[in-house]
């Protein structure tokens, strides 16, 4: 008896750990894809200011069409 009841509490602590450490990594990597998507908002915006709204889009077009 004494041995299933620590293996229980082995089996819950493994559990928790996991658990926080899945917490941890995710919202490491979510952080991460926030900050991404500030850095790309502010690029969008400095082409905006920049260059124009019409450039920026005869710019994308240029490089998708190749023309």
């Amino acid at each position: 008896m004494k041995t299933l009841l620590e293996a229980s509490r082995r089996t819950r602590t493994e559990t928790d750990i996991e658990h926080g450490l899945f917490n941890v990594i995710f919202n490491i990597a979510a952080a991460f894809a926030i900050l991404i998507g500030i850095w790309a908002v502010a690029c969008l915006v400095s082409g905006f200011a920049s260059q124009g709204p019409l450039a920026m889009f005869r710019g994308y077009l240029s490089a998708v069409t190749g023309f």
